[in-house]
């Protein structure tokens, strides 16, 4: 067994999320072997060989017979890099909606779903007040047919707009 280890070894590297590598004997199916039984411990898994690297959770534990005997060790390994990588965007996300700059988020249909504290700030309007809206009770009467074409061919082309 140990000898399959160390050839995995020479191959992938285990870390834990904040980037602590793990030794062999801290590798998921080494603990299992123990007679530990893990649930949904989250690593980072690398190929030092072509520097591919994903996020699975491990589970494991050991099944034993009547008498106590181990009979298999069962382990679960699932890939979770898209959903961890969604979390980290959802946080970018959080973060960067909350920026100086005003935001404000709409549907399909051009309602107002969400703005930020920078926008409130700006136009007066609160949340409460301006949610559920459409833009156009924003205009002001400073900008003509133009620039509300340029506007939308903007937002339809990119999905956004600056300025």
């Amino acid at each position: 067994m140990a000898f399959l280890f160390l050839e995995f070894a020479d191959i992938f590297e285990l870390s834990t999320l904040d980037g602590e590598q793990l030794t062999v004997e801290q590798w998921p199916l080494a603990r299992v072997l123990r007679g530990e039984t893990l649930s949904e411990l989250e690593l980072c898994v690398k190929n030092s060989r072509d520097g591919w690297q994903g996020i699975f959770s491990f589970g494991g534990t050991i099944v034993n017979n009547d008498i106590g005997n181990a009979l298999v060790a069962i382990i679960t390994i699932n890939d979770i890099t898209e959903e961890k990588q969604a979390e980290i965007n959802l946080r970018i996300a959080a973060v960067s909606f909350e920026s100086q700059e005003s935001i404000m988020i709409t549907d399909a249909e051009n309602r107002i779903l969400r703005v930020n504290s920078a926008f409130t700030e700006t136009t007066g309007y609160s949340a409460a007040e301006i949610v559920g809206k459409s833009p156009s009770l924003l205009k002001s009467g400073r900008h003509d047919a133009e620039f509300f074409q340029a506007m939308w061919e903007s937002i339809n082309d990119t999905g956004s707009r600056a300025g």
